[in-house]
């Protein structure tokens, strides 16, 4: 009988431009949670997803660049951003990671375009099932916008 874990990725990606209506000053990041489903046979095998996934949730957020970049103000920035994502239904043990690689981003940014795009998946994953069948292997690194 396959068991059933849930596993958890971050993509991210700068792309596109800022909203006209946006300071230039400001830096806009969206937030995607996709819930996606997959199987494989064993743990050592490949994940075969069975679908594109459904986006759960998608929030856009404008902040000042120059005010996030700062270590000073970055336990202010993960109080906000941390209360959109458990609005959002991302699970609050995955928060720390998702704060590492928005501000690993930001810190090497030299200008707030373009936006940041990031995607959280969680992965409902059956092990041992067969992984036979017009599936196909699609990564999850991708995150369209």
């Amino acid at each position: 009988m396959p068991v059933v874990e849930k596993e958890y990725d971050t993509h991210l990606r700068r792309t596109g431009k800022s909203p006209a209506a946006m300071g230039e000053d400001h830096v806009s990041i969206t937030m995607r949670f996709v819930k996606l489903r997959g199987r494989r046979s064993s743990p050592a095998d490949p994940v075969i997803y069975e679908d594109g996934g459904d986006i759960v949730a998608d929030e856009a957020i404008w902040v000042d660049f120059c005010t996030i970049k700062q270590k000073r103000h970055e336990s202010y920035y993960k109080q906000q951003i941390a209360a959109y994502l458990s609005t959002m239904g991302v699970p609050e043990f995955y928060h720390p990671r998702v704060f590492e690689t928005l501000f690993e981003e930001l810190e090497a940014a030299e200008s707030p375009d373009p936006p940041v795009v990031m995607a959280i998946f969680e992965v409902d994953l059956q092990i041992g099932a067969p992984t036979y069948g017009s599936i196909s292997n699609r990564g999850i690194g991708k995150c369209e916008t």
